[in-house]
């Protein structure tokens, strides 16, 4: 969509699931440090920015260890966002039953259904040692309520009208047959998104599987990107002028 952007992907596995918390944030580092970087800039262009783009309740994840990476620097609540326009889309996310969503990875592949049953036990067992051993609270549970916070990122923010401070814009894309992510969730996340002042929009599409709702429908999925983004620029500009 944007040939000229920095295009910065972060991936996830099932690995991720049984790292410790520093080993999720020492792996998030150098996102973190390309972030301070262009804050760092300093230049104010509309041409700049952040859309970000999070894929399934890993992507939320990745992106609440960042929030945690980026929090914990030296002076990070007093630099200025220094970002330019800031969106972000949530493909697929969030769910809040990691034990659900862990056992639906784990058994989607397998046609059994004797083996499926008889590997849910064990994966509950693995599930809460797990959390034990780390002491981390239910990790789905903690992401739902990061990606509502407005200081999740640098440069995000929900509506204040005592500061006159815009939300940042973002978009949900869900869809009713998502066997992973669960459109009541969904639903859920965003009414209370929209309590606490975000400005929302939903995409949701029908019988499109998890995380394949752009290749179900290309041109709505892309046109709902592009709007968010073109809406981010449009909030931002304004700020821009006022400077100048």
């Amino acid at each position: 969509m944007y040939p000229s952007s920095t295009l910065v992907l972060v991936k996830v596995d099932a690995s991720w699931l049984w790292s410790s918390q520093s080993a999720r944030e020492a792996l998030l580092e150098p996102v973190a440090d390309i972030l301070d970087n262009a804050r760092e800039d300093g230049s104010s262009s509309p041409s700049r920015g952040v859309l970000l783009h999070v894929m399934s309740n890993g992507g939320g994840m990745q992106l609440m260890t960042l929030s945690k990476v980026l929090a914990k620097r030296p002076g990070s609540s007093r630099r200025p966002p220094g970002l330019g326009p800031v969106a972000l889309v949530l493909d697929s996310l969030p769910d809040g039953d990691g034990l659900r969503c862990m056992i639906v990875i784990y058994t989607s592949q397998t046609k059994n259904p004797i083996a499926k049953y008889a590997a849910v036990p064990l994966l509950a067992f693995l599930y809460s040692l797990f959390y034990l051993s780390y002491g981390n609270p239910p990790v789905l549970q903690e992401v739902r309520q990061r990606l509502n916070t407005p200081n999740l990122l640098p440069g995000f923010s929900a509506s204040d009208a005592s500061t006159g401070t815009d939300a940042t814009p973002r978009l949900y894309v869900y869809s009713d047959a998502d066997k992973m992510t669960r459109i009541a969730e969904v639903d859920s996340h965003v009414e209370e998104a929209r309590r606490r002042g975000f400005d929302v929009r939903t995409e949701m599409f029908d019988k499109t599987a998890h995380v394949s709702h752009a290749k179900g429908d290309p041109e709505r999925y892309w046109n709902a990107v592009a709007e968010i983004w073109r809406k981010a620029r449009t909030r931002y500009e304004p700020k821009l002028f006022a400077k100048l």
